[in-house]
């Protein structure tokens, strides 16, 4: 360890300016130099970090809140850590806690403060040390009396303070490093509940009026938490210190790292990214993540080199599901004033949109498929998304020979919409997909990509239901407005997450089948979705119980034996229930196995029973550890005391029952019972086989009662606070025991796009179409060779 002159010079003057420091100390802790960016037309964002946060130091700043938004990659966070060690150099009793989106980063950054306070050079200059018995990274303390806690913007922030009360120096502060998590940021009840955390519980950490709390980040939303103090609905005016990567004379934030002309590509590509992180003034995140201008019109068709179909299937033909739909595309070279370019492009030759059934999937696809034969490039691949009927729709055309079938996996490890889409925004900003111009499909294709936005917001967000509906979880029942991101709930294939929910405001509702909500949630009866108000008595509703979940396991393994799936989700749901309906699980089980033995399939029956009592243990764990959370749930609320009076209670009236029904049968029996008239019933009855037999239409008795109820439920709507609830990849769930779909049925415009899947798709094919091309190329090189020769000779 060198020291260039006096120890209590160096020190002074490390200790009055946090620039000089971090140039000190930097390359001392990671063996290169710290460089100051150096701007053209600015002045250098190193410089006004430092100078910003010196004056929190000074407790200089407005309010003692400092905002700074500055973009990712420009040395934000280390500047932080070397700020914390710079102070506590300086008051070794001050009190910081540092908060970041998840506490493993924030726990990064603390132990990078450790770090810098364990060199030699810095004990050896500031005297201050860390506490030997200060072991983990996320919490340490100085002799002192001084601590550095790390923590989650989301999460609980219990035992720890900022700063020292009663002091009027600087003593710590609260420290916000990267509040959200920009994959997550689209959530709107992630992202409210980091700013409620703020709120209730952050903002109350700082333990005197002297303490600063710092936030120091990129924008990633329109809401984010930068959002809220900017705009004081915190009640304090922040000191704001906005660092866009392009100022309004056009000049690089940070040319070392991010030239002008790479920002402007980066604008051009990713325009809701650069947007939002480089210019901290993000896209309305209900705007259109795909512009009209973006996409090209051509009078004039390009020379296709490969075309394809990409199709994704929907279950049924009803208007309040998901569409099934076709798409034809082309690939081509792009060119520039004749020039080719070298990059590919898509071309949207044509686009079926429909609702069918599962059974007229074959005979529209193919009459698709022969509209787009008679193109000048046929389509020589088929890629189909493989789900449910998408499955089903692939084993059917199995005889097309002309064309390659390519099954499109669709796994949790792909992401959100949200994320597939923004991924694939620069491939649509670079104008790299066209349309003809007079083509029967552009508008319409125009107007879903225009709905598709950053936060999944669609025309079915009013699918809810009203506070209060029991949402069968893991750890047993939640109302719905309790529900948060990441609760596992119960479906009939197994745990799903939770990615939305939250209030989508006042609508319309309904109560029908035990049900509030709105009218038009899809609920599962018989072997489909239709919306709550058109159930009526006679429909068979599909209700939590143990057996319930256990015959969907058992029927989904015999639908597996016959037609593998992937993806067990609500497309699913609806194929399982085209076959017959199992009444007697054990019964059927026995009998199945029964054949298998006969038929001398000895492998595959002892396997066959194998599944099904893994199927029974599952389900039986699932719905214990259901039911435990249930009483635990219950004994929270109303205590042991309440558990044994309900308990009594429900004892007692267990016995007035059975003496009721006792009495009523010894009434019976002694010729004491009269018969009750029912009047009103029997005209109802006598009026519905009058309509039944003398209808045109032949109407039951069963349809006269569903449009009396429909018409009386539609007479009386209450206007009630709704919550949504969307249940990552399975799509379904149980609302007061009811078998529900999510509140979101998917997006018509995510369905009518698929152009994350064209896109997939082009690039596979855009690399074997180069490979030929190649080998095309080099034989005809070696042939005009071997031709030179032998004129030669």
């Amino acid at each position: 360890m060198i020291i260039i002159g006096d120890k209590e010079q160096v020190a002074s003057e490390l200790r009055s300016s946090l620039l000089d420091y971090i140039k000190y100390f930097y390359p001392i802790l990671t063996g290169r130099e710290f460089i100051v960016s150096q701007p053209i037309g600015r002045e250098s964002h190193h410089i006004i970090i430092c100078r910003e946060l010196s004056k929190a130091a000074r407790l200089e700043i407005q309010n003692q809140r400092l905002l700074i938004n500055v973009s990712p990659g420009s040395g934000k966070s280390t500047m932080l850590a070397m700020w914390v060690s710079w102070t506590l150099a300086k008051w070794a009793d001050a009190r910081f806690l540092y908060i970041s989106y998840s506490k493993v980063l924030a726990a990064k950054h603390t132990e990078t403060i450790k770090r810098i306070m364990q060199l030699p050079h810095y004990n050896y200059l500031f005297d201050v040390r860390i506490r030997h018995d200060s072991k983990a990274r996320e919490y340490f303390q100085t002799t002192d009396g001084g601590a550095v806690a790390a923590f989650g913007s989301g999460g609980a922030i219990t035992g720890q303070d900022a700063g020292l009360p009663g002091l009027n120096r600087f003593s710590g502060a609260v420290i916000i490093d990267d509040a959200h998590k920009p994959d997550e940021v689209h959530s709107d009840t992630i992202r409210k509940s980091v700013i409620d955390n703020y709120r209730e519980t952050i903002q109350q950490r700082a333990r005197g009026i002297n303490v600063p709390t710092i936030f120091l980040g990129q924008r990633l939303h329109e809401d984010d938490l930068a959002a809220y103090l900017l705009s004081g609905k915190d009640g304090y005016e922040w000191e704001k210190v906005i660092l866009k990567s392009i100022d309004e004379a056009g000049n690089a934030l940070y040319p070392e790292v991010n030239t002008l002309v790479t920002l402007l590509k980066k604008q051009e590509t990713d325009p809701y990214v650069f947007s939002s992180q480089y210019q901290q003034d993000p896209i309305p995140a209900g705007g259109a993540l795909f512009k009209p201008e973006w996409f090209v019109m051509m009078d004039e068709e390009p020379q296709v080199l490969y075309s394809f179909i990409t199709a994704d299937t929907a279950e049924t033909a009803k208007s309040y599901n998901d569409a099934t739909a076709f798409s034809f595309w082309g690939i081509y070279e792009i060119e520039s004033y004749g020039i080719k370019t070298g990059q590919y492009g898509l071309h949207w030759i044509d686009t079926l949109e429909c609702r069918i059934e599962p059974k007229d999937l074959k005979p529209t696809f193919l009459d698709f498929w022969q509209q787009c034969m008679h193109y000048k490039k046929p389509p020589q691949m088929i890629a189909i998304e493989k789900k449910s009927t998408g499955g089903t729709l692939l084993s059917l055309l199995d005889e097309i020979r002309t064309a390659k079938l390519m099954d499109i996996p669709r796994t949790r490890e792909q992401g959100c919409k949200t994320k597939r889409f923004l991924e694939i925004q620069p491939y649509i900003a670079e104008r790299r997909v066209s349309f003809p111009v007079l083509g029967r499909h552009v508008k319409m294709c125009l107007e879903h990509m225009a709905k598709i936005t950053s936060n999944e917001t669609h025309r079915w967000d009013d699918i809810c239901f009203v506070a209060g509906t029991k949402i069968a979880t893991k750890r047993g029942y939640k109302n719905i407005e309790e529900i948060t991101i990441h609760d596992q709930i119960i479906t009939p294939f197994g745990y799903g997450k939770v990615i939305v929910c939250g209030t989508t405001g006042t609508h319309p509702t309904i109560n029908n089948k035990g049900l509030s909500g709105t009218p038009n949630h899809p609920v599962f009866y018989g072997r489909l979705f239709a919306p709550l108000d058109t159930v009526t008595d006679d429909d068979k509703i599909h209700k939590l119980s143990f057996l319930e979940l256990f015959k969907w396991r058992y029927q989904k393994l015999l639908f597996s034996m016959e037609s593998p799936i992937d993806l067990w989700d609500r497309n699913a749901i609806s194929l399982v229930k085209q076959k017959k309906d199992i009444e007697k699980v054990p019964k059927d089980c026995m009998w199945r196995f029964g054949n298998f033995i006969a038929d001398k399939q000895y492998l595959k029956g002892m396997s066959f029973i194998i599944k099904t009592m893994i199927i029974l243990i599952t389900v039986m764990r699932i719905w214990n550890v259901f039911q435990i959370g249930n009483i635990s749930r219950t004994i929270k609320r109303i205590g042991c005391a309440g558990i044994i009076a309900m308990t009594a209670k429900n004892t007692l009236n267990w016995f007035k029952k059975k003496l009721r029904n006792c009495i009523e049968a010894m009434k019976v029996e002694g010729g004491t019972k009269k018969t009750q008239n029912q009047p009103l019933t029997n005209d109802i009855l006598s009026f519905a086989r009058f309509v039944k037999f003398s209808s045109k239409e032949f109407t039951t008795a069963s349809t006269v009662q569903k449009n009396v109820t429909m018409l009386n439920m539609r007479n009386e709507p209450e206007i009630k606070e709704v919550y949504n609830l969307t249940v990552k990849n399975y799509g379904v769930y149980y609302a007061n025991d009811i078998l529900v779909s999510n509140c979101d049925t998917a997006a018509d415009a995510i369905k009518i796009a698929l152009i994350d899947k064209a896109i997939i798709s082009s690039q596979v094919n855009v690399t074997n179409y180069t490979d030929v091309a190649r080998i095309v190329m080099d034989t005809s090189q070696k042939i005009n060779r071997l031709r030179k020769n032998a004129y030669v000779r």
